[in-house]
């Protein structure tokens, strides 16, 4: 079995991941089905390549989970028949079959869809099985003083399942971080189990957003639902205060900068802890793994090519997912302002008004504005966009 590890230095594609974090390493389901017979050999080979454990779950479960109670997936964008289990015709993110159209909660109700809210009671019993999944792995591994971390809306009620199933002298941190928007308290209490979802939550050390919003939002949410005492920065849950902070989620613009360099800056705590110019990389993993790509001689040609295409100019590059989501328009006006930089080019940054997220439409529209309130800079900016296919565009 051939296995490579993912680059986006998160999770891969949205699948449920959990870290841990003191001797490294992740808790995480294939992007597969594996043969029972295969499975402990396919573990053990994860695990000395890639210091990964894997989860192994049933198609037909994973879809319930992932398509059902946490995502919505429309292939086409048609409502079709349930795909069954097994099925190649199209496999969503998570590597499960597409599932109906109308069986979603987390992933509307998280941006501000009530209208595309429809419970299932066996998706959220399945939500809670692979959960369970999870925190029984990460329970089997875990020591005295590792730090665990689990990542994104798929896996909201393992940190309670987790830390009510280790023994009272193995004492774990767990953090957990949101990729999403968390929604206002007013329209997060459509959840039918919202008290479940926020209990889950509050057995973390630490609860990370995006922004402050997003985790004012939570915060509102244990006050109204949970009748919690909070504080800006943070809740009291059972005689534990739980930090809840925020975590803007990015890439770091210097070590792409000088990757055409001698030396680049280290990942803050790796072991090489001089900061200083130096005329070798930095030897750590984090540095470098997702950057080697950029000293292979056709990337260099193609960034010497696009250097000299666009010479004297700003470009503008935007990731989106081509999704129901990302692609609607929901109200708000969209604003673009310039900054004029040192070289003399332009710095221009798109954002939506209220709701805060922008599809790839708004985005268009917006640096047309721009440039029509700022006529100087046509011919200075360019536009890029990547555009991620969404369900209802993959086939």
């Amino acid at each position: 079995m051939e296995t490579r590890p993912d680059n986006d230095g998160l999770t891969a594609r949205g699948s449920p991941h959990a870290g841990v974090a003191s001797r490294g390493g992740a808790v995480r389901r294939p992007g597969l089905d594996v043969p029972a017979e295969e499975q402990e050999s396919v573990s053990r080979q994860l695990m000395e390549e890639h210091s990964c454990l894997p989860v192994f779950i049933r198609d037909d479960l994973a879809d319930m989970h992932y398509n059902g109670f946490s995502n919505r997936c429309v292939a086409g964008g048609q409502r079709p028949a349930r795909v069954p289990a097994g099925c190649s015709a199209y496999r969503g993110w998570w590597g499960v079959p597409v599932a109906v159209a109308h069986r979603s909660i987390l992933w509307p109700l998280f941006h501000y869809l009530p209208g595309e809210v429809n419970f299932v009671e066996r998706d959220y019993e399945a939500y809670v099985e692979v959960n369970r999944t999870f925190a029984d792995a990460v329970a089997k591994i875990v020591h005295n003083g590792d730090s665990v971390w689990v990542q994104d809306y798929h896996l909201m009620l393992m940190p309670e399942m987790l830390r009510n199933s280790l023994p009272p002298n193995v004492h774990v941190r767990i953090g957990f971080f949101l990729h999403t928007p968390f929604p206002s308290s007013e329209i997060y209490r459509i959840l039918p189990v919202r008290r479940q979802i926020l209990t889950g939550l509050l057995h973390c050390d630490l609860i990370g957003f995006h922004t402050y919003d997003y985790a004012r939002h939570f915060l509102s949410s244990c006050t109204r639902i949970l009748s919690l005492q909070t504080a800006p920065n943070g809740v009291e849950y059972e005689g534990r205060f739980v930090e809840v902070g925020t975590f803007p989620v990015g890439i770091e613009p210097e070590l792409y900068d000088k990757a055409r360099g001698e030396w680049r800056r280290p990942w803050p705590g790796c072991a090489a802890t001089n900061t200083q110019r130096r005329p070798r990389p930095c030897p750590c993993p984090h540095c470098c793994s997702n950057l080697q790509g950029l000293r292979q001689p056709a990337i260099r040609e193609r960034i010497d090519q696009l250097r000299a295409k666009f010479h004297g100019k700003k470009i503008i590059v935007g990731v989106d997912r081509l999704d129901y989501i990302k692609g609607r328009w929901r109200g708000g006006e969209l604003e673009a302002r310039s900054q004029a930089d040192a070289d003399g080019g332009v710095v221009v940054s798109l954002w939506p008004g209220s709701p805060p997220r922008a599809g790839v439409p708004q985005k268009l529209h917006a640096f047309e504005v721009f440039l029509r309130k700022h006529p100087e800079f046509k011919e200075k900016v360019r536009p890029g966009a990547i555009v991620l296919a969404g369900c209802r565009t993959r086939r």
